[in-house]
């Protein structure tokens, strides 16, 4: 994979914004340097989509487009989450390097100076300038567990034999397990079903409500009293654990962290727009 150089005086001098053939954005994979360690991520090559939600008995079709995007391999581990906060969160079932990070509220990961915003800080000579990690959206994370454009239609992310893939209620002996310790799906993804709950930046909507239409980069509304969170845990039946699974998470203020709940990075332009220094978006797979 493309390695991004970890020092750089200013963007003006950035090799990975020159457009000569060689613009490493274009690359499958990237690798950053974050505190000594190397945070890999794969690119996502968007397009349009058509992807059903399911929740309660209920299903719905969302159609859309999504532009180019890159996506961490793995659940962010408390090896790294160590790396960027200083030390690893109490309270956990597994605190090993290479377990999935849990104890963390939303707040502890996009809130003034929470993970997000130091992991940024953190490599921000190694990113062109508008592209961030964030939370993924709830499209974004879909379209991810389902392959993007190398889907083969499986039921749950890589698989339609959930324990190929996935730690879950009858494999997991009720306990968090490390990454990648399962196969990946399509795009070299892990963990995507099972394992932890993968927060995602959409405030949560009943399937109604949600726009059957969602155009451009859809984010969910701006507020709500309840977080989409998608692919299940280790404590779950195999049918939360699937790609289309709408999941959500009560969450306030003072919301108590969990052992059940993680989080995967994406790292994209925000806000999305026509000059996004990632590839412009290009037609795609649809799923029925």
């Amino acid at each position: 994979g493309a390695t991004v150089l970890t020092s750089c005086s200013s963007n003006d001098d950035n090799p990975i914004l020159d457009g000569g053939g060689q613009n490493q954005w274009d690359a499958e994979e990237l690798t950053l340097k974050v505190g000594g360690m190397d945070l890999k991520l794969k690119l996502v090559e968007g397009g349009e989509y058509a992807m059903q939600y399911e929740r309660d008995g209920q299903a719905k079709t969302v159609k859309g487009t999504l532009s180019d995007y890159y996506v961490a391999p793995v659940e962010v581990t408390n090896k790294l989450w160590a790396a960027v906060m200083g030390a690893k969160p109490e309270g956990q079932l597994n605190d090993g390097d290479m377990y999935p990070v849990t104890m963390v509220n939303y707040y502890d990961i996009v809130g003034p100076d929470g993970f997000l915003e130091k992991l940024s800080a953190m490599v921000k000579d190694q990113l062109p300038e508008g592209v961030k990690f964030q939370l993924p959206t709830e499209a974004q994370w879909q379209y991810a567990a389902m392959g993007g454009q190398k889907s083969k239609g499986y039921t749950y992310a890589g698989s339609n034999t959930l324990g190929d893939v996935a730690w879950y209620a009858d494999n997991a002996d009720g306990t968090t397990h490390p990454v990648a310790s399962k196969q990946p799906n399509e795009l070299g993804l892990y963990d995507m079903s099972g394992n932890v709950w993968e927060r995602c930046s959409d405030w949560c909507v009943d399937l109604d409500e949600m726009p059957a239409e969602q155009g451009l980069d859809y984010a969910g509304p701006a507020t709500s009293d309840r977080l989409v969170g998608r692919g299940g845990c280790f404590e779950n039946a195999p049918a939360i654990c699937t790609v289309s699974y709408h999941g959500r998470e009560v969450i306030g203020l003072q919301q108590a962290p969990t052992t059940t709940v993680g989080f995967r990075l994406v790292l994209a332009a925000s806000p999305a727009s026509a000059s996004s220094p990632l590839r412009a978006s290009r037609t795609g797979a649809t799923w029925a």
